[in-house]
């Protein structure tokens, strides 16, 4: 059997309102070649279509990276990318996409997507795509944007380094998995227009339904794993790895004041954030005192911080 030229990985959770234009966005796609793989049945309206389709169903409820890796390990395209089942994409976002990666030999297509919300479009630019893999990691870390269903990737980067998500891990998911992989300084490719349609309006979707207790476990993983990765592969990503603990260590009082948690996660945390230019010597100061645990000057710096802001 051909090797199709795309697959796309689509789970589906609690997005019964969503799924027909979901569905009809992808079946309706200028590209052929395509491959899906889905955990529900909606093709009915696309006959043709049916011979493309694979239909994974979990027993129960396993979480969004137990059935993105199971959708990845059962894929055959030649390039991956998924479609989270309460978004849409443009008719010839693969076809755009693939085409970029012939002619560039990319191993990564990234493409600009818009902001959804229930009154209007707002387009989200790609952050600086001239950077290298690497300096992307170091240089903007949190703040890029790791999404996997604007991205189209080589299938063999993944399986032969066995790049999947793992299961339980709910929170940075995308992370997980495309820091790592650019951290081997694949061949990135772009495109401008913006092709997917990222819902804003879904508050119940598959990325907005978790436990916010175990989110700061969750994130502390995904670090975890981040860095052994790059240890074992001999990467420098320490800048950004910092700027992850940092995030994880700080999401501990964000919400919940977890002095306790925050003092106990990633202490070396403290030692970078003196040295570091962009933080103000009284921030520095009160950050500093917390660790050490008189933490009042810094929750009035936090809530002060709020209120200038």
């Amino acid at each position: 059997m051909k090797m199709p030229k795309v697959s796309v990985i689509i789970p589906i959770y609690n997005v019964e309102q969503w799924i027909e234009r979901c569905a009809h966005s992808l079946f309706g796609q200028t590209m052929e070649d395509l491959e899906y793989i889905f955990i529900d049945d909606c093709l009915e309206s696309y006959p043709h279509r049916k011979h493309q389709v694979k239909l994974l169903r979990n027993e129960k409820n396993q979480g969004l990276s137990y059935t993105r890796a199971r959708g990845e390990k059962a894929a055959t395209g030649q390039y991956l990318i998924s479609c989270d089942s309460d978004d849409w994409v443009a008719p010839d976002i693969y076809q755009l996409m693939y085409d970029e990666a012939q002619k560039t030999n990319a191993d990564v297509v990234v493409c600009n997507f818009l902001n959804e919300y229930a009154d209007g479009s707002q387009t989200s630019v790609v952050v600086n795509p001239k950077m290298s893999p690497l300096e992307i990691i170091n240089k903007l870390a949190v703040g890029y944007q790791w999404y996997t269903w604007n991205k189209l990737v080589r299938r063999s980067l993944i399986v032969d380094n066995q790049l999947f998500p793992v299961e339980g891990v709910e929170r940075w998911e995308d992370a997980f998995v495309m820091v790592p992989l650019f951290a081997m300084s694949p061949r990135i490719a772009y495109v401008e227009k913006p092709l997917y349609h990222y819902n804003r309006a879904n508050i119940s979707s598959i990325s907005n339904g978790r436990n916010v207790l175990n989110k700061g476990a969750e994130m502390k993983k995904v670090v975890d794993h981040i860095q052994s990765f790059s240890k074992e592969h001999d990467v420098d990503i320490e800048e950004g790895l910092m700027k992850y603990k940092t995030t994880v260590r700080d999401f501990y009082i964000k919400y919940d004041g977890h002095w306790q948690a925050w003092k106990n996660c990633y202490p070396e945390v403290v030692s970078w954030v003196m040295k570091e230019k962009r933080y103000k010597t009284l921030y520095k100061v009160c950050y500093y005192l917390a660790a050490k645990g008189i933490v009042a000057p810094f929750r009035l710096y936090r809530i002060l911080s709020r209120y200038n802001s």
